[in-house]
């Protein structure tokens, strides 16, 4: 099995596993009636469902990849993440059903049992009753991402193109390689041609690590954005610690703690704040700290941080909380407040990392005490996710119609 958008599986109960069975119940039907028709139909073929020059290249694998989707689908295991290449056929298969449907009503081909209904009695849960009975809900909940798709998958390649040690900060070259067979053919070109390349590339300092750590963790976090939008900013800094302490703790031997005092701040930072360092034969070395807050509260947040960093620390992150705007006007909130910003610590540098889907804002700011420069990442836990779910429906078809 697959999993399920509205399942949170670092905490699986026994309602989790019957919405997951209930999801991929649906979803292995829908996928048999393909299999039945490749196999009655000789003239049926894949050309909606794969990209052009991918079933080309590939014929005989695309084709085992819809036996092996319904074999993940089927399985009684929960799989932690499938390859872009399924999840681009699983994309496109709904879109095929969704056109052959009569009607709305055949397009969820099982009923859902009066246990499962009973089970989801209160209002969060009432929401997922009515999402996984609801089919254009599958476009999104049945995803972790919508990277594979064309226009997705081209500003990633674009971009790595222009500048790789940027899209390193945002995703890893591997996950990267494992979209090859479904990129644009020029693209593709290219893309090898750099990653020949880059062999022998230099690994990526501490400091990027880090906050590639912390992007991965909000990304899973946006996954389940439905479980995050009544928790509040201590909450949510919680639960980030606890997503990453473990992985920067056995990777790179970093502690990060909620429970320490700085600065000129009277206030702990366990309120707040995450504390990143390590320490090491009685010795403390400071890496970063992280401030976070409400997005309406950018430059108190910036300044307050600003307050923390001493010389010792290598740089800074900021994470703003936004449930109001769009992902881009929240980052052009945050540019503009950060061009707004006067004195010792004004920027003197601001930079977007990935254009219009903006992930990252890095700045620069002369360190009073030594002048030299320090960086602060500007993140966004975007918990207004009214405009992906809508883009995501816009574009499904008119991004898998028009392929290579």
């Amino acid at each position: 099995m697959i999993k399920i958008e509205l399942v949170d599986y670092d905490n699986l109960t026994s309602l989790g596993i019957q919405i997951t069975q209930y999801v991929n119940s649906n979803l292995r039907d829908i996928v048999q009636v393909l299999k039945d028709t490749l196999e009655i139909d000789p003239d049926f073929g894949l050309d909606s469902f794969f990209p052009r020059d991918y079933l080309k290249r590939k014929p005989q694998e695309c084709r085992d990849a819809v036996d092996e989707l319904y074999e993940i689908i089927y399985s009684t295991t929960i799989r932690d993440f499938i390859k872009p290449k399924y999840e681009y056929l699983l994309y496109s298969i709904l879109c095929w059903w969704e056109d052959c449907a009569d009607s709305e009503a055949d397009l969820i081909p099982n009923e859902i049992d009066d246990k499962l209904k009973m089970d989801l009695d209160n209002e969060e849960e009432r929401n997922i009753l009515k999402w996984i009975q609801d089919f254009e809900e599958y476009y999104d909940i049945c995803f972790q991402d919508h990277d594979f798709l064309p226009s997705q998958l081209s500003n990633l390649v674009m971009l790595f193109l222009r500048s790789p040690k940027l899209l390193e900060m945002i995703f890893q070259y591997d996950n990267l390689d494992d979209y090859i067979d479904l990129m644009e053919c020029d693209l593709r070109d290219r893309y090898l041609e750099i990653r020949y390349e880059q062999k022998s590339k230099i690994p990526s300092s501490l400091s990027e690590k880090i906050v590639v750590e912390l992007v991965s963790a909000i990304r899973r976090f946006q996954k389940r954005v439905a479980h995050f939008e009544n928790r509040d900013e201590v909450q949510i800094t919680a639960d980030l610690q606890d997503a990453v302490e473990g992985v920067l703790n056995s990777k790179y031997g970093l502690l990060v703690s909620r429970e320490f005092t700085m600065g000129r701040a009277i206030k702990k930072l366990g309120e707040t704040d995450l504390y990143i360092y390590k320490e090491q034969d009685g010795i403390v070395t400071e890496y970063a700290v992280l401030e976070n807050k409400y997005i309406e509260n950018f430059t108190n947040q910036y300044n307050q941080l600003m307050g923390y960093l001493n010389p010792n620390f290598s740089f800074g992150i900021t994470l703003s909380l936004n449930r109001k705007m769009s992902l881009k006007q929240g980052f052009d909130e945050i540019e503009n407040k950060l061009r707004e910003v006067q004195g010792n610590f004004k920027p003197v540098n601001v930079q977007r990392l990935v254009g219009n889907d903006t992930t990252i804002i890095v700045s620069e700011h002369i360190v009073p005490e030594t002048g030299s420069r320090m960086k602060v990442y500007h993140l966004i836990f975007q918990l207004n996710d009214k405009e992906r779910r809508k883009a995501a429906t816009l574009a499904r078809k008119s991004s898998l119609l028009l392929k290579n």
